[in-house]
């Protein structure tokens, strides 16, 4: 334990579904959520509409976790996105087909 603090970035798009009746507004205010909720490590440093697309809007987002342990860094990474895609599932949002996207 004793190791240097790092600050890791975390940098991952989200593409959401132009189905839903979305306020673009409301997409940083839930990443924000999600990356407080994730741990005091956590630093929101923001999201942004990335392109819109023929089936929905690409969002990229980037936070940083400080913290010398890998293991943490990922536990967080993870926390972020299962708050997150619940908050989604709960709003009723649908995300755009990854094909589409070409993952």
């Amino acid at each position: 334990m004793g190791g240097r603090l790092v600050k890791h970035k975390s940098l991952p798009t989200l593409a959401l579904s132009l189905s839903h009746t979305l306020s673009l507004g409301q997409v940083p205010c839930m990443v924000k959520g999600a990356v407080e909720q994730a741990g005091v490590e956590c630093r929101f440093d923001g999201c942004w509409l990335l392109e819109v697309t023929p089936i929905g809007y690409q969002f990229t987002m980037q936070y940083y976790v400080e913290t010398a342990e890998i293991a943490v860094f990922r536990d967080r990474v993870h926390t972020v996105w299962i708050t997150l895609l619940k908050r989604l599932r709960d709003d009723q949002i649908e995300l755009a087909e990854c094909r589409t996207y070409r993952c």
